[in-house]
């Protein structure tokens, strides 16, 4: 059982990781690709044609830093509860039955919290991660195929054009 849950923590870790990555990715990449719109004089209405994908992207890095977060404090609420569960064993050891009910609902309350209310929501928040590189995946795909406008030629560019 331990095996399991340490195998199913590590592989929602490493899918935080790499919603944040490629989300963080995109977003260097629409800012490098910004500014080299900016060195061959390209409109601003061209350039800002980027905010939105760019927008979209820091926004999914923001929600794999939440989610990455949230993996932190389900840790941290699995790891409360067994050490509440370990002493309501001590306590049940040194016949101090009361504190050990005590331990006991204290475990089962900080199980619950993770399991009900913080691994979702990471869950939620990896989804949307995902769900916004897409998104801004699909609205940056439209100004390369509108083409990209000059301010010297005003010239519509081919994608290829604009390097």
């Amino acid at each position: 059982m331990l095996e399991q849950t340490r195998a199913g923590n590590e592989a929602g870790t490493e899918a935080v990781k790499a919603v944040t990555l490629i989300n963080g990715g995109a977003a260097v990449a629409v800012l490098a690709f910004v500014g080299h719109l900016a060195s061959i004089h390209a409109t601003p209405t061209t350039i800002m044609n980027f905010v939105r994908p760019l927008d979209l992207f820091v926004w999914g890095v923001f929600m794999g830093v939440v989610a990455s977060a949230v993996v932190y404090f389900t840790h941290l609420c699995y790891f409360t509860a067994l050490g509440h569960e370990f002493a309501a064993t001590t306590a049940r050891d040194d016949a101090n039955l009361t504190l050990a009910a005590r331990k006991d609902q204290a475990s089962t309350r900080w199980n619950r919290a993770g399991k009900w209310f913080a691994n979702p929501i990471a869950v939620l928040c990896g989804i949307a991660s995902l769900c916004l590189f897409a998104v801004g995946c699909y609205q940056a795909y439209h100004p390369f195929r509108s083409g990209i406008i000059l301010n010297s030629t005003e010239d519509q560019l081919s994608f290829r054009g604009a390097f």
